[in-house]
């Protein structure tokens, strides 16, 4: 891959858009239930991305983070950063096994509700045999399909729906409980996001990472606009569907229900690669032979995949929210605030190994 900033764009949204995003039960919990509110709240999100996309790759450059060496940044909270990203990493793959088994119930075939998600963890063991080549040429090769399929989706049902679901509540609680689920739906995620960026920094100039941070944060907030505006629209049913992009395209036409359920697919697929590859690399870093601790991984993401789909999104992503926001004040602590992990302190590793 020649243009890097196009793979790190490719990167970001791939390890974004999983299977809360793409199939638009994230959009719809966290923005389209409070209405037309969401539409300022989708552009407040470009601006928050950005800057804490910007702020990760830069700390991963500063002090060359390289795959599973995060103690080097977090230094005597080191244990209590690695239990944090350890849990939400595989409460995202248990969230990307359960997307996949979902995509299998809502067309109704019990044999592929086992099959999916099985395809889906022997692709994922595959790529990352490769580690970062193969998470980043996944990337390169889905995500410009996903984001095309997903505003197709979108813009079609925007100008086909003839209702809107607006909420019960009045114009007051909506604009505050707007602003508080999308700060929340940042720092969700964030953390896996977050530490990936933090791990690759050193991979990319900094005027990659800049162009990078700024067209991934536009994309993102562009396609959180539509999805928002396309539940909207659509009426409860899609609102309250688990699936609701996923509902919308069946509403349509079945046979383009069935590409987008493939489109769907591919994006759990990216994002299930990502979390995997932050939990393996952390698990080996404890001296765990790396394939073993992928199929560690994969096994607890399928457990926590019992739960449900739904559920995950609910209930467990607000977990990932609250450990999320306290892995970044131990960041923000460690780099700014504490004289024994300040980061002018801090020798980069490619100087150690020197």
């Amino acid at each position: 891959m020649k243009n890097k900033t196009l793979e790190l764009v490719s990167v970001i949204i791939g390890c974004f858009i999983g299977a809360g995003f793409v199939s638009g039960r994230e959009v719809a919990v966290y923005f389209a239930q409070f209405g037309l509110v969401s539409i300022a709240t989708s552009i407040l999100q470009i601006l928050l991305f950005y800057i804490f996309v910007k702020m990760c790759l830069i700390v991963g450059k500063k002090y060359n983070v390289c795959d599973n060496n995060m103690s080097c940044i977090v230094k005597k909270y080191d244990n209590l950063a690695f239990y944090i990203i350890i849990i939400c990493t595989l409460i995202n793959v248990g969230s990307m096994v359960a997307g996949s088994k979902a995509i299998g119930v809502i067309f109704g075939s019990n044999s592929l509700e086992w099959i999916l998600p099985l395809c889906m963890l022997l692709l994922t063991f595959i790529f990352l045999c490769r580690k970062y080549s193969g998470l980043a040429m996944a990337n390169f090769l889905l995500v410009p399909m996903l984001v095309i399929l997903i505003l197709v989706i979108s813009v079609t049902t925007c100008f086909t729906a003839g209702t809107m679901t607006l909420p019960d509540t009045n114009l007051f609680v909506n604009i505050f409980g707007a602003l508080g689920s999308s700060i929340v739906y940042v720092f969700f995620n964030m953390l896996l996001l977050g530490v990936l960026l933090i791990q690759i920094g050193h991979k990319y100039s900094y005027r990659e990472i800049k162009s990078g941070a700024i067209i991934s944060s536009i994309i993102i907030g562009v396609l959180i606009l539509i999805i928002s505006m396309s539940i909207i629209l659509s009426g409860d049913n899609v609102l309250s569907s688990d699936m609701p992009l996923l509902q919308e395209s069946i509403n349509l036409d079945y046979y383009f229900s069935i590409v987008f359920a493939i489109c769907q697919f591919c994006g759990i697929f990216t994002t299930i690669l990502s979390s995997t590859f932050i939990a393996t690399n952390m698990i080996a870093d404890k001296g765990v032979n790396y394939y073993l601790s992928m199929i560690l991984v994969m096994i607890a993401g399928i457990l926590i995949s019992f739960i449900g789909f739904a559920n995950i999104v609910n209930y467990l992503y607000k977990l990932t929210g609250t450990l999320s926001f306290v892995f970044f004040a131990i960041l923000f602590k460690c780099l700014y605030i504490d004289p024994k992990c300040n980061a002018k302190k801090f020798v980069p590793v490619a100087v150690k190994q020197a």
